[in-house]
């Protein structure tokens, strides 16, 4: 990481703002979570999580495994973009709230819409059970 001088920049960006990643960060972000997952000339994790289901589906009906696939382990797939973008809105208010952690009495702004939601109890919900239709959605459309 210390060779990509931009997602630097970008991770050195997040904190800054306890309720806003800017766009050009989370632009760079993205990109450095597409060569996490060995894509590093792509910049859209929709299309490397659409590149490696289509690998996969491919190797096997080239292969004509007789093995029965019972699903993926989305551990081996990056997030797509929406839920990317959650993740970085509650790690940015996590590490805004550690960064200014020494501050007596700090005014923070709610954490709702920062990745995570009220309830009706006044707890937090982190924001995820509306992307799974918008992911799906992402690799049917590629990006």
């Amino acid at each position: 990481m210390h060779n990509n001088h931009h997602a630097v920049q970008a991770f050195l960006q997040i904190n800054t703002q306890a309720n806003i990643v800017s766009e050009s960060a989370a632009l760079e972000i993205e990109k450095f979570v597409c060569a996490m997952y060995d894509k590093p000339t792509f910049s859209n994790t929709n299309k490397v999580r659409y590149e490696i289901f289509e690998s996969w589906y491919k190797l096997q009906i080239l292969e004509k495994t007789k093995s029965v696939h019972n699903g993926v382990d989305s551990s081996l797939v990056p997030p797509c973009r929406t839920s990317l973008r959650k993740h970085c809105q509650r790690a940015n208010y996590q590490a805004y709230l550690w960064r200014h952690a020494h501050v007596a009495q700090m005014e923070l702004p709610s954490p709702d819409g920062c990745g995570w939601k009220l309830n009706n109890d006044g707890g937090l919900l982190v924001v995820c059970y509306h992307l799974l239709y918008q992911c799906a959605a992402s690799l049917h459309n590629k990006g």
